[in-house]
């Protein structure tokens, strides 16, 4: 092969790999979409299948909606402000005991530093 398509070819790998060593250090106003970015700018709302349990339906299912739509990841669930329902995993909760009264209960999902809750009511009858 002649001295100058060796040198032309040669200069070409050398331009690329230059161009793409400055693009990967370039910040430019990219969509942060990943949930993991602190920088994450999308909205998580938490929707449930009800809004009591009771012993007629002591099953309800909370599921995380976000959007952009973030695929692949589970929350953390906590429970609190009265508790009496157990986590069945993916959402799924389910009433444990029966209270005498009505009773609030809050469910928390987490994701990192973001979190999201909705509040059930815990019923004695239907």
């Amino acid at each position: 092969m002649p001295l100058h398509l060796r040198s032309r070819r040669l200069l070409a790998v050398c331009l690329l790999t230059l161009a793409a060593s400055v693009m990967s250090c370039v910040e430019g106003p990219f969509a942060h979409v990943n949930p993991n970015d602190l920088e994450f700018t999308g909205t998580m709302t938490l929707v449930s299948t009800r809004d009591t349990v009771s012993p007629a339906n002591p099953t309800v299912v909370f599921k995380v909606v976000t959007d952009p739509v973030v695929n692949g990841w589970e929350p953390i669930w906590l429970i609190t402000d009265g508790g009496g329902l157990l986590h069945r995993g993916q959402g799924v909760f389910e009433l444990s005991g029966v209270p005498p009264a009505p009773v609030e209960v809050r469910v928390t999902a987490m994701f990192q530093e973001r979190a999201v809750s909705r509040t059930i009511v815990r019923a004695p009858s239907p």
